[in-house]
């Protein structure tokens, strides 16, 4: 399958990979030329016809990836608004980001490009496809496990995070950072960056969870759960996080991971239970990273979406 893929070049995104990561992985099952601003042949004059007379091959397949937007406050969305693919025959796709930023302009985009279908790991992603009237699925995050495997680190830290408080949408991060300086888990090694400036990114970052005996991940704005998930997982660290039924089967307390309540009423005591249990905490941990190496890589997303957007493909043709 050729596919032209639109998202900005994110070789130099100093805050995730995920973008990319999904890039490589679709790239190993088909034939993809990124397209957009950052990239060498990018130009913000080209119509629709010039975009397409870039492509060594013409697209089975037109996805829009992960930052196809205006960041900032403003009602604008589509970076590149002379692209339409309602001027093809080619059949488009969405691969929806942050849900929580402009979500009904991102509805309306959706309608004006004529997108086929939403990819999103959103759990609202049945109530959505009501209101944009596009059909959505849903498309979970997941790990590389060439990045993030366990690399042999000294466990130097007890407990670990990494990432954005996202205090305007959630407030659990910031409870957990005051909560942390309580008397009984004062004295734990700890690491707590916050904010893309404290921030690892790719192997330093993967091995920095690997130097944790516990790592902490939580829901963001409007319960997305994110790529840290399935990276802790697939590090071998053990994976903290808040009892939600948002997790859906994607992995089991007890089994994957230590789930405890939001509301903290059981946090210390778990946290300090594992890691004075070292034999409980590494049999979840080892059992998390074969989960995670099993259902939750980005190749495993790659084969779902061709599964997907096959029948659109052939329909196209």
């Amino acid at each position: 399958m050729n596919i032209l893929f639109l998202q900005p070049d994110f070789s130099d995104y100093r805050e995730a990979t995920y973008q990319n990561d999904f890039l490589r992985a679709l790239g190993r099952h088909h034939s993809v030329q990124a397209y957009g601003p950052g990239y060498a042949d990018y130009h913000a004059g080209h119509a629709t016809a010039d975009v397409l007379a870039l492509c060594a091959e013409a697209p089975d397949l037109i996805c829009y990836g992960a930052g196809w937007e205006y960041e900032g406050d403003g009602p604008g969305f589509d970076l590149h608004p002379a692209f339409n693919p309602r001027e093809t025959d080619i059949p488009a796709v969405m691969i929806l980001n942050k849900e929580y930023k402009k979500l009904e302009r991102k509805f309306l985009f959706m309608q004006e490009k004529g997108i086929a279908r939403v990819f999103t790991s959103h759990h609202n992603f049945k109530q959505w496809e009501g209101i944009a009237g596009v059909p959505f699925s849903w498309f979970p995050f997941a790990a590389d496990p060439e990045i993030f495997r366990d690399w042999g680190e000294e466990k130097r830290y007890d407990f670990g995070f990494t990432g954005n408080l996202h205090v305007t949408w959630i407030d659990i991060r910031a409870r957990i950072k005051a909560h942390l300086r309580e008397p009984r888990l004062a004295a734990l090694r700890q690491l707590w960056n916050e904010g893309a400036a404290g921030m690892e990114i790719g192997e330093p970052y993967a091995r920095q969870i690997n130097a944790a005996r516990i790592w902490l991940a939580t829901p963001s704005a409007i319960d997305l759960l994110g790529p840290r998930f399935y990276e802790v997982l697939a590090v071998g660290s053990l994976l903290f996080c808040p009892r939600s039924e948002v997790y859906g089967d994607l992995f089991e307390d007890g089994r994957h991971c230590v789930m405890f309540e939001p509301d903290l009423s059981d946090f210390d005591d778990k946290l300090l239970y594992y890691l004075a249990h070292e034999d409980e905490r590494q049999r979840i941990a080892a059992a998390g990273r074969v989960h995670a190496l099993a259902n939750h890589r980005w190749e495993d997303r790659a084969r779902l979406f061709t599964q997907t957007v096959a029948p659109l493909v052939a329909r196209g043709r």
